[in-house]
Formats: structure tokens, C-alpha cells, sequence
């Protein structure tokens, strides 16, 4: 998608004028991008993320974040969503796109603009339904994305949201996935993150081992 030249200066970002584009071509992008992800079309996603020279045809970069890339995995949505945040979303997300969003500056601990969410914050409390619901090789797909977004590209399990929630008070909470909450627990390597209280003063076995309208005791 061909994007026009105007300014950037609405997204909090300095570009030089001829790395610039109007707000509606950026959000065109972003839509396009958006669908890619939900669909896990890993082949459309790298076309427009990392595009093919057309003087220089060989095969594109897919290592290196160029200012499109990162405009693009960065910047909003209407809903104030950003393509990661989608990414975590999606009934069984896939690690290519991840990888591919990675690669062209996806910012794995940005919050969204609307409900102030990091993308282990939307992973945690998407309700995608029983682990039962899905074979096993799937069960461990979505553990192994998890775990590679913390501890391969240091997704932060201690970012709070404005109710002092982590992703794993979430994942207890509203999740319905065993396997995420698992994978969250064991990324917590020395449990600080679990015995983080939220703004109602819960840990997060208050969820797993106790009714959430008794708060534990400081």
C-alpha cells in the first residue's frame, strides 16, 4: 500500500518530512495489517511490512526494522488498538506473526490507547475457551507463544494497568485458559510477580485458591 507524504507529528513521532504519511493512508495500512494478523497470513503480512524493491528485486530485508515497519506495528487503530495487541487476541495466535511484527519494531510493551492494556494483557484475558477444547499439539502451541513473547523478546509480566492488574491477576481472573496462566506462572521465575497486589488488593491466589471477594490479608 502506497503511503502519501504529510506528517507524523499526530503519532508523537519526529520523522523527516519524506518518511512521512497522512493519517488516513497510515490507517488504511493498519487495517490491512490488522486483518492480516487475525488471519495468521504470514505471506501478506511480510509483503507489507518488509516490501520487495521493485528496481532492486532480491529478496527484502526481514531482519532489520525500517520507519514504515515501525510506524505501522506501532500506531494505533480506530478502537486505539495497535497490530500487537491484536496479535495476542486472536483465538490461537500464531508465533510467525509475532516473529514478523517483532522484526519490524513492534513495541512489546506498548499499552493501547483505549483500556491501557499491554499485549500480555489482552493475551491473559481473551477468552478463547477450555484447553479441552483444543488437541494438545494446540494446547502447547499457544503455551509456547506465550513463553516465547516473555522470555524471548522480554514482554514485561510486571507492567500494571491503572487498576494495578498484571497480566496474570488477568489471566486467573477472566482467562479460561489453563495453558496461559500456566506458561505466565512459569515465566515468573521467582513468583514476584504473583504475590503483586492489585488496586483491590489481591494476589493472584486469592483467584486460584480463594473466593476473590476475600482479600488477603497484608
Amino acid at each position: 500500500l502506497p503511503l502519501d507524504v504529510e506528517s507524523l507529528s499526530c503519532l508523537g513521532r519526529d520523522w523527516p518530512a519524506d518518511q512521512a504519511f497522512t493519517r488516513t493512508a497510515v490507517l488504511q495500512a493498519t487495517i490491512n495489517l490488522v486483518k492480516f494478523i487475525c488471519t495468521s497470513n504470514v505471506a501478506e503480512l511480510q509483503s507489507l511490512l518488509f516490501p520487495t524493491n521493485t528496481t532492486q528485486p532480491q529478496a527484502p530485508d526481514t531482519t532489520t526494522p525500517t520507519p514504515t515497519s515501525v510506524l505501522l506495528v506501532n500506531g494505533p487503530d480506530n478502537d486505539g488498538w495497535s497490530p500487537i495487541h491484536y496479535c495476542t487476541s486472536v483465538r490461537q495466535p500464531c508465533t510467525e506473526v509475532l516473529d514478523l511484527l517483532y522484526r519490524a519494531g513492534a513495541d512489546v510493551s506498548l499499552f493501547s490507547v483505549m483500556g491501557n492494556c499491554t499485549p500480555l494483557h489482552c493475551l491473559a484475558r481473551k477468552k478463547r475457551g477450555p484447553d479441552s477444547l483444543r488437541d494438545a499439539h494446540a494446547n502447547r502451541l499457544l503455551y509456547d507463544f506465550v513463553v516465547h513473547l516473555v522470555r524471548d523478546f522480554h514482554a514485561p509480566l510486571a507492567a500494571v494497568t491503572p487498576a494495578k492488574e498484571t497480566c496474570i491477576h488477568l489471566a486467573a481472573e477472566f482467562g479460561d485458559s489453563t495453558e496461559v496462566l500456566r506458561a505466565l506462572l512459569d515465566c515468573d521465575k521467582d513468583s514476584t510477580v504473583r504475590e503483586m497486589r492489585n488496586a483491590r488488593g489481591y494476589a493472584v491466589h486469592a483467584y486460584t485458591h480463594a473466593p476473590p471477594a476475600i482479600p488477603i490479608p497484608s
